[in-house]
């Protein structure tokens, strides 16, 4: 995993307190909200699934940055095609400001979003408009590479965002059984294959954004496909939703659509 850190100067933020102290009034805020976040960013690049991610890739991508520096947490990126295994590989950046508090904390978190904002062009979307249709939807094989890098490296539960349809095409690992989240019956014993593999993400939230949103295949079947995907993954302890909508949920709590 590459990692960028990021420390907000805020100096406009830092005169204001000066200011203030000078004067005598007002109290500091923290500048970071809650825990910091670590987001994961992963638009699949599938003959399904391609022209979503370039058209919702700026939209989803700047309501995740937004998250992460509202927390002043990490950022993480990566394009899942279908060789995740070979392919797939997170790129970072820490959204850590100066100081943890001010007097108005809406300066330092807005130099953050902006430094987010540039990495994610720079190593997502630019990048993502270059990259040429793969055949395969190889969702749950993405997930095992995410939770390998993230325990190879700081580790800890993250919010894993994954731009695509939801509709598996993949091999199962140990017996190559194939996997098609299209058709009518998927045993249940070649998803089983993967949960030992995704226990690395146990505690993580995974989001589908836009599941479904562009498939032609009746809604029964994508609802077939939310149940098996958040069937394995709760077997590895691993939360899940999925929505059609653009919007990021707030959490795995939260209901899709």
């Amino acid at each position: 995993m590459k990692s960028i850190i990021f420390r907000a100067g805020a100096a406009l933020a830092v005169l204001f307190g000066f200011v203030l102290v000078i004067l005598g009034c007002g109290d500091e805020e923290p500048v970071c909200l809650g825990e910091p976040e670590h987001v994961v960013f992963l638009p699949s690049t599938s003959y399904s699934d391609l022209k979503v991610s370039q058209e919702l890739a700026p939209e989803v991508g700047r309501q995740l940055v937004a998250r992460a520096a509202a927390s002043c947490g990490r950022l993480s990126v990566a394009i899942l095609n279908n060789q995740p295994e070979s392919d797939l590989e997170l790129q970072s950046v820490k959204l850590v400001p100066e100081r943890t508090t001010a007097f108005n904390r809406k300066p330092i978190i807005k130099e953050l979003v902006t430094a987010g904002e540039r990495f994610l062009q720079d190593k997502l979307l630019d990048p993502l408009a270059e990259t040429p249709v793969t055949h395969g939807s190889p969702f749950h094989g993405g997930l095992v590479k995410i939770g390998a890098e993230l325990e190879a490296h700081e580790g800890g539960p993250a919010t894993v965002v994954v731009l695509g349809d939801g509709i598996a095409v993949e091999r199962s690992p140990e017996t190559s059984g194939v996997i098609n989240f299209s058709n009518r019956v998927v045993p249940e014993e070649r998803l089983d294959e993967f949960v030992p593999r995704l226990t690395s993400l146990k505690g993580s939230c995974v989001m589908f954004i836009a599941a479904g949103a562009e498939s032609n295949l009746p809604d029964e079947r994508l609802r077939d496909a939310r149940a098996m995907m958040e069937n394995t993954l709760s077997k590895a302890g691993v939360e899940f939703v999925a929505t059609r909508s653009r919007q990021v949920p707030r959490s795995c709590e939260e209901s899709g659509q």
